[in-house]
């Protein structure tokens, strides 16, 4: 009698004990950052319509008549920056790496008819189907400028670098190295789609600087993509 009456006492205290709440979880946070610019044609006019879009997410931005762009995107991680237009190529940027809460500004997108990558690429041999670099030479120190500066691809020898006559913007096969005052300071035309490819300058007395290179706010990562008639924009850096 006694055992039963002391498991009916066990058992009622189950019953009235309640269960306590399980602690919450913090939700996961997601760094951001945010980059803006002004996408711009050739001849450095704004261009409206232009879908920027983050590659390695959903972020993107419409430009309006003046061309600029501003769009948040995920920090601590590799960010690849695309600009998207009917009639123009696809343009391919620098992939960058932003800290928590920086903001990059003046980050600026070139883009060029689609036909203007054939023609192009024609200056290197007849497959319009490669891609096309736009490179600036950045000089972090001030120690080298552009002038009398060459860039050649490795590991691609069939691809052609051609140079920009100052204050101008398109290649000129009269000139065999950069020139001050020209943007972009070359192209580079006939390359193949991938990855992988290392831009190199030549020029005594200047330093390149490898990826990845800490520059207004961002760091510049290696790894830019070459896409089948796309124009891909590259930044070069020296001391």
């Amino acid at each position: 009698m006694k055992r039963a009456l002391l498991s009916l006492l066990v058992a009622a205290g189950c019953t009235q004990r309640t269960a306590e709440p399980l602690p919450a979880l913090p939700s996961p946070q997601v760094g951001r950052a945010t980059v803006s610019g002004q996408v711009v044609d050739a001849n450095h006019l704004p261009l409206a319509d232009v879908q920027v879009v983050v590659a390695e997410s959903d972020d993107t931005f419409t430009t309006l008549a003046d061309g600029r762009y501003t769009l948040s995107v995920p920090s601590s991680s590799s960010v690849t920056l695309r600009a998207l237009k009917p009639a123009y190529a696809n343009t391919t940027l620098t992939p960058l790496l932003l800290d928590p809460g920086q903001s990059l500004e003046g980050y600026d997108i070139l883009m060029v008819p689609g036909p203007s990558i054939g023609a192009f690429n024609a200056i290197a041999g007849p497959s319009e189907d490669r891609g096309v670099l736009a490179v600036n030479l950045v000089s972090l120190q001030g120690r080298c400028s552009p002038a009398n500066a060459t860039v050649h691809l490795e590991p691609v020898p069939a691809s052609v670098p051609v140079y920009v006559a100052s204050g101008k913007s398109q290649p000129d096969r009269t000139l065999a190295a950069m020139q001050e005052g020209s943007s972009p300071n070359a192209w580079v035309v006939g390359v193949a789609e991938g990855t992988g490819y290392r831009l190199v300058l030549d020029k005594a007395g200047c330093t390149q600087l490898p990826y990845p290179v800490a520059f207004r706010q961002a760091t510049w990562q290696p790894g830019f993509r070459v896409q089948p008639k796309g124009l891909t924009q590259v930044t070069l850096f020296t001391e």
